[in-house]
């Protein structure tokens, strides 16, 4: 969706997931500002390119995207965000987790910014271009104690973590096996059952 491309206030959301247990296969999600609303349920996105420039993957769901491309189209130096997500309380289900992913494109971007407070979002054995901007994360002014950003494994210029904020999640292995593993979203084995 196109239609916001030149303006800095309209949002032109591409699409909507709200229902549990949507998969999406080598889907392409095209806009600017708010591309894909990741709203909330359990999700999964395999082989998927999504494009955007501000916010342009958002919500609350409790989603894994697998070998993804996420496309800057940003217009101006920025810098802008990924992504905005919005985990709501503590114990609510929710998070994005970035599996082997590719970040290209242009402008100067965040991997991601904290929509509520308890907002989380991780990317591992991902690439990351140049374009992410050395400190990695936004806080939007959130009380950083209850955000969880974390990233493992990376590569990529985009992927030195030397300046990263402060705040930034070390998970330890079983740390990251809980956003990884099964049991972040998977735990029925769904993803399995309605692979195509």
């Amino acid at each position: 969706n196109s239609y916001d491309y030149r303006s800095k206030q309209a949002i032109a959301v591409a699409a909507v997931v709200q229902g549990d247990k949507c998969s999406f296969y080598n889907c392409k999600f095209l806009g600017y500002q708010d591309t894909l609303c990741d709203f909330q349920g359990r999700h999964f996105f395999s082989q998927c390119w999504i494009e955007g420039g501000v916010d342009f993957i958002f919500g609350k769901a409790a989603s894994v995207y697998e070998g993804c491309t996420l496309n800057s189209i940003l217009i101006d130096e920025g810098p802008s965000w990924f992504t905005a997500h919005a985990k709501v309380n503590v114990s609510a289900p929710g998070g994005f987790v970035f599996k082997n992913c590719n970040l290209t494109g242009s402008g100067n971007m965040y991997l991601g910014r904290a929509w509520n407070r308890y907002s989380t979002v991780l990317f591992y054995k991902s690439f990351m271009s140049g374009l992410v901007v050395p400190l990695g994360w936004d806080s939007w002014q959130h009380d950083v104690s209850h955000i969880t950003y974390a990233e493992t494994n990376c590569i990529g210029p985009g992927s030195n973590t030397s300046q990263r904020v402060p705040w930034e999640k070390h998970l330890s292995g079983q740390g990251w096996d809980a956003f990884v593993g099964p049991e972040f979203n998977d735990q029925d084995g769904w993803i399995e059952q309605h692979a195509p």
